[in-house]
């Protein structure tokens, strides 16, 4: 699953596609803390490790003219605790870049909206 993840870190909006699961009620993601100017880790991590985010998930079917969006909207914060974190690996959710992605990252949901969207 891939979706999309937007912060506006410094009045810069920034835009960072991940690979996500569902856990618990929230969306779990790895990453690692890093660079601030190009990984989602770092970012969180300059914002003082919790951040208000956006995530946008869609899928689209070009043939038909129809697709769906949902964005939630909520706090992103670096994972910690080392039982959610065991729980969280055994997911196996495996992010598509390479790299060391032992760092969990956690969006609680404030307000989930969406549309389907169908051509007429």
């Amino acid at each position: 699953n891939v979706g999309r993840v937007v912060l506006v870190p410094e009045g810069t909006i920034r835009i960072f596609p991940v690979n996500y699961a569902m856990h618990s009620g929230a969306v779990v993601m790895r990453t690692h803390l890093g660079d601030a100017r190009t990984h989602l880790g770092g970012t969180i991590e300059a914002l003082g490790g919790s951040a208000p985010v956006a995530f946008e998930i869609d899928e689209l079917d070009l043939r038909y003219k129809t697709g769906w969006y949902v964005v939630v909207h909520g706090s992103v914060e670096h994972v910690t605790d080392a039982a959610e974190i065991q729980q969280l690996d055994a997911l196996e959710l495996a992010p598509w870049a390479r790299g060391d992605r032992r760092d969990w990252l956690r969006i609680d949901p404030g307000e989930i909206s969406g549309r389907r969207i169908r051509w007429s």
